[in-house]
């Protein structure tokens, strides 16, 4: 269930998500302003359970107001990373990813964080290396890719005046 800003128990949880990820996401999360509208979604990493991402993202997006060509972009960047998370990151049994999205002022924008507690394999299905990560380095003003033992943590931040 994603959360917001007013449950106290979610920003215990989320700080103690933040301490699994590499340096840039944990320092996002730190510095978050939690009594900002934000989203927190930890799902099943399937392809069944995109949709769900998808419509709470596009909620959250739409809660803080954002000019809605900048939705789109941010609606594809982050289905493409949920996608290779959950194409790439499980082999057999499907573990978890997460997004993390937050608005903030300095600079104005949003960041967003999709992270995976998955190893990276080649699908038996993928015929080539892609086009998703540089797209998703195309669509945002700032992107950080991040492989470790624990998984793959995508950040990614966009630039935008905010009401």
């Amino acid at each position: 269930m994603p959360q917001g800003h007013d449950e106290e128990p979610v920003a215990f949880l989320l700080r103690s998500w933040a301490n699994t990820l590499p340096a840039p996401a944990a320092e996002v999360v730190a510095t978050a302003d939690l009594a900002r509208q934000y989203l927190y979604l930890p799902i099943t990493a399937t392809h069944s359970r995109l949709p769900l991402l998808r419509s709470h993202l596009w909620d959250w997006m739409s809660k803080v107001d954002l000019p809605v060509p900048l939705r789109h972009d941010i609606m594809v960047a982050v289905d493409e990373a949920a996608t290779n998370a959950a194409t790439h990151a499980f082999a057999a049994t499907p573990g978890t990813v997460t997004l993390f999205a937050v608005s903030h002022d300095d600079p104005p924008g949003v960041t967003v964080i999709v992270a995976d507690d998955g190893s990276w394999h080649v699908s038996p299905h993928a015929k080539s290396s892609g086009l998703g990560l540089p797209m998703l380095a195309n669509l945002a003003d700032h992107f950080d890719l991040h492989h470790q033992d624990s998984g793959t943590t995508v950040v990614m931040r966009w630039t935008a005046p905010l009401d």
